[in-house]
């Protein structure tokens, strides 16, 4: 049996062979060709994370004509912009930065058409021939890191593809160098179409538009929740909030949707997931403006147990992302499963 393609790749980075040398992106590239991507499964832990993929059919019912978002000489221009707006990039459009690149695999060929990152986010645009969504990539920085992907939306009819992930730590500090391996696309419905494996490499640079760290609000109890701010991010267009609750495991705040599917791997890693309704994710944080309405956030709210010590503390890690639309006073509301909440106010300048 094969070793799965993400137990592949986190081997690969933590051996003592992985340095950030000239050769890195053909190192990998070869370790990937000679182990094929065995098929889809939960690779981190992941609960309530949701990847917004549009259909054909729902595109047709909405005014969904590509609307220019930079120089007309850019293939970014004839991108769609409802999927950039449903990936929570309506505020930064004109900050996203026109990037080529191609790579061409298994008879699909993926040109880069864009980047935009900040300080909680990097996003990676692409356009796939013939048309596919992107089911598995990963990013990593010059050393080998690897960045957590953290949603996106696609089109798997025109191959438009705006892929989400977390914030480049170097690139806080200008550009850095990041390489995107995408090794299996997808047709149809996920799980039920046609599924594409290859190898995509994509190597370019990234300029961060910076952000700024908020006063961590004070900790306290939703009922018997303990919850503690970790970070609350401002960067442009958005609202990044990292918290740690402490006595329920994330499945019970899913329960009233049904049974949720978990498994703890070796390392007691713990996954999680439920077929969730739109919207629900207010279940365990929210935000809202001072008029009390709830603002979006594009990817939901992702939950994990990153350790058996934390699984035995019912000790969870939830992060968010935002959509900000303009400075002023927000209220976070963070929510237990009996629906007991904590609520507290932050002010965005």
């Amino acid at each position: 049996m094969r070793e799965p393609l993400a137990d592949q790749l986190r081997r690969h980075y933590q051996g003592p062979q992985f340095q950030p040398t000239s050769d890195f992106a053909e190192r990998i590239s070869r370790g990937l060709v000679d182990h094929p991507p065995a098929a889809p499964r939960i690779s981190r832990p992941v609960i309530g994370r949701r990847s917004l993929l549009v259909a054909a059919a729902l595109l047709a019912m909405i005014a969904t004509a590509a609307i220019p978002v930079a120089a007309s000489t850019s293939p970014l221009a004839v991108f769609s912009r409802y999927l950039l707006g449903a990936a929570g990039l309506g505020p930064v459009v004109q900050r996203i930065m026109p990037t080529t690149g191609r790579a061409t695999s298994a008879g699909y060929t993926l040109d880069l058409v864009g980047t935009y990152a900040d300080d909680a986010r990097t996003v990676v645009i692409l356009k796939v021939s013939p048309g596919a969504r992107v089911d598995q990539a990963y990013l990593v920085d010059a050393s080998g890191r690897g960045v957590n992907k953290i949603g996106g939306t696609s089109n798997d009819e025109t191959g438009d593809n705006v892929l989400g992930f977390g914030p480049v730590a170097r690139a806080r500090s200008g550009q850095v160098k990041v390489t995107l391996f995408v090794v299996q696309l997808g047709r149809g419905s996920p799980g039920g179409g046609q599924t594409i494996n290859g190898l995509w490499t994509l190597q370019f640079t990234l300029t961060s538009q910076g952000g700024r760290t908020l006063p961590a609000p004070e900790p306290g109890q939703a009922g018997t929740l303990a919850v503690r701010f970790d970070s609350v991010v401002a960067v442009p267009g958005a609202l990044a909030i990292d918290i740690t609750t402490v006595g329920a495991m994330p499945e019970e705040w899913m329960a009233r949707y049904g049974q949720p599917s978990c498994t703890t791997n070796p390392s007691g890693v713990r996954a999680c997931s439920v077929a969730v309704p739109s919207g629900s994710m207010n279940d365990v944080v929210a935000v809202y403006d001072t008029s009390g309405n709830a603002l979006r956030a594009p990817s939901g709210v992702g939950g994990s147990i990153n350790t058996q010590a934390e699984l035995k503390r019912k000790e969870a890690h939830w992060r968010g992302l935002w959509t900000l639309p303009a400075p002023g006073t927000y209220r976070i509301v963070v929510r237990a499963p009996d629906g007991a909440t904590l609520e507290r106010l932050i002010q965005v300048t």
